[in-house]
């Protein structure tokens, strides 16, 4: 997890002061058997914010065959944030029921909510009156 972080891969966001001071407190040692050994700086120290953290990035590498990377979740734009022009994927209900295009309902199209996988019915199957 160490090289995650210098790699820049993991970001801590602001507000996890406890899980901070939990990785600060760690400290590595060499084993004779040429092993990495993680234990707490001094007694009293708690680490299962740290734990929970290493326990994730050991599932993305080794049950997800990827790279591991974590970075601060973007806060949800108001309506006035919102981009009018932006394409959001989109899921059409009645596309879903019939795997329209064999895209199983999902399309590109505009949200006002500027929300993906929000269930709009798209323009194919929009129901317009004359």
């Amino acid at each position: 997890m160490k090289h995650l972080f210098e790699q820049r891969l993991i970001i801590l966001p602001k507000g996890l002061t406890k899980l901070k001071e939990q990785l600060l407190g760690l400290r590595f040692e060499k084993t004779e058997g040429g092993h990495i050994k993680v234990h707490h700086a001094s007694q009293g120290l708690h680490d299962d914010w740290a734990d929970a953290l290493a326990n994730a990035c050991f599932a993305a590498k080794r049950l997800l065959n990827t790279t591991p990377s974590f970075s601060p979740i973007k806060t949800k734009t108001t309506e006035s944030q919102s981009q009018p022009d932006k394409l959001y994927t989109l899921i059409c209900p009645e596309c879903e029921k019939i795997n329209y295009n064999d895209n199983n309902g999902y399309y590109q199209g505009r949200n006002p909510a500027g929300l993906h996988n929000s269930r709009i019915t798209c323009p194919v199957h929009t129901e317009t009156t004359i």
